[in-house]
């Protein structure tokens, strides 16, 4: 009976390893999302500066409307 006892309290452990494992890791993807959409926004705001720097330079030549499309 006693060895029964431990088993179950050993199980019970280990499933709270797993859980907090699991939570670990949902944590860690969580993280990794917000980094890849901090990289997503970068890359949009050199994108838009690129392009207004574009625009910028050849203002002459691209009309206003294409320019607010941009924007």
């Amino acid at each position: 009976m006693k060895e029964h006892l431990n088993d179950g309290s050993i199980s019970a452990k280990l499933d709270h390893v797993v859980e907090r494992q699991k939570a670990l890791q949902g944590t860690l993807s969580d993280l990794s999302c917000i980094k890849c959409q901090a990289n997503q926004i970068k890359l949009h705001w050199i994108i838009t500066w690129r392009l207004q720097k574009v625009i910028q330079r050849h203002s002459c030549l691209i009309l206003p409307k294409v320019y607010r499309h941009f924007h």
